[in-house]
């Protein structure tokens, strides 16, 4: 099996700023690079192989699956300053899990299509992990993609979030990460880099009157107010 290293530009933008304005013994930041550190040197060791013998001799091993987050029609959609809702589900909504295990060490990385996910939603999820694949709870990583098509999984803008769809991403993950485990297998890291600029843009523009634009008429638009990194690690 073979692993290519995703790192888009938001996630890297979220991490800089993350790293910058949070305080050095902030405890959150201390177990994230922490678990960033064990992260890197995994893929390391994927590179650490002695002249004559291939990486396949190593004791790299990475497992990866995907849950489907099945939604209904009667759920509120997250992320709009009123609450929504739609008919049909157009695309697929996912749990995706990689487990990575370097000799006696393993760590869970999962990114889930929902807004975002509350500790009360995400501790009970990492201690059954632990319990059922032995992976630490301080070896866990979950991050929401922040679509704004999904159902609410937390309380904003004055309406609840779905506890019915909430159960369902808590499965979700677990399942993902279980079946990533089961997967395990011999790997090694690879890079690539391309290029999509068809889809995403600045979302803020500079209109003639000098405002900025970000909800509402854009005719007048002069030009995005920042960058737009197309690259797709």
């Amino acid at each position: 099996m073979v692993l290519i290293i995703v790192c888009g530009f938001d996630f890297a933008s979220r991490v800089r700023q993350f790293i910058m304005s949070s305080p050095k013994s902030d405890p959150m930041k201390i177990r994230f690079l922490s678990l960033l550190t064990i992260a890197i040197s995994s893929c390391l060791a994927g590179f650490a192989a002695e002249p004559g013998k291939t990486n396949e001799n190593l004791s790299l091993k990475v497992g990866a699956a995907a849950v489907d987050l099945v939604a209904e029609d009667s759920m509120v959609i997250g992320g709009g300053i009123q609450p929504g809702y739609v008919k049909g589900q157009e695309g697929k909504l996912r749990a995706v899990a990689t487990v990575i295990q370097s000799a006696d060490t393993k760590l869970a990385i999962v990114a889930c299509d929902v807004l975002m996910l509350n500790r009360d939603l995400l501790d009970p999820v990492a201690s059954t992990i632990e319990k059922t694949t032995g992976i630490p709870s301080s070896n866990i990583l979950i991050n929401a993609t922040h679509t704004h098509h999904a159902p609410s999984t937390c309380t904003v803008h004055g309406y609840e979030r779905d506890a019915n769809f909430c159960r369902i991403v808590q499965d979700g993950i677990v399942n993902a990460v279980k079946l990533a485990n089961d997967r395990l297998a011999p790997a090694q890291f690879q890079f690539a880099l391309g290029e999509e600029s068809s889809v995403g843009q600045n979302s803020r523009l500079l209109l003639a009157d000098d405002s900025i634009f970000w909800v509402g008429p854009r005719e007048d638009a002069v030009r995005p107010t920042g960058p737009f990194d197309p690259q797709l690690p």
